[in-house]
């Protein structure tokens, strides 16, 4: 019984409110200060490409079969180095994200987080930081997954 009906809520959360579920996880997120990770020393000078500027979620599916929901998202990050940097700059990554909930349980059985895309003046620079990214996006979606569930 339990099952079905957080089946039911999370089906509802998503398709009556896309934008808000949307919203909802660019929130997170931006809480967890994905770009925090990008900090370089070339030659004495660092470069931080740590501020924040956006998250969207571009794309949202979600599929429940049973005891699972599969959710599927793309969505875009961008930041840019900070104020009183003495060397400017931003980037953008388009990534796609995947989880499947056990919604018997309440527990993610498997998710992932891919980046598609880089650009911007450090585009090139993301590719080192590419997992540490990675891990900081697919660990705040899935926080905000699970507690949907709970």
């Amino acid at each position: 019984m339990k099952t079905k009906f957080l089946a039911v809520a999370l089906a509802a959360f998503f398709a009556t409110m896309p934008a808000h579920a949307a919203n909802v996880l660019s929130q997170a997120i931006e809480k967890a200060q994905p770009c925090r990770v990008i900090k370089v020393t070339k030659l004495g000078v660092t470069i931080s490409v740590d501020k924040f500027k956006s998250a969207n979620i571009e794309s949202l599916k979600v599929d429940i079969a049973g005891d699972a929901a599969k959710i599927a998202i793309v969505g875009s990050l961008a930041c840019g180095t900070q104020e009183k940097s003495a060397i400017h700059g931003d980037f953008f990554a388009k990534f796609s994200a995947a989880a499947q909930l056990n919604l018997a349980t309440c527990l993610i059985d498997e998710s992932s987080v891919q980046i598609l895309s880089t650009g911007g003046s450090y585009g090139a620079l993301i590719d080192v930081f590419k997992h540490e990214i990675e891990k900081v996006i697919n660990h705040s979606v899935s926080e905000k997954v699970k507690a949907l569930c709970s």
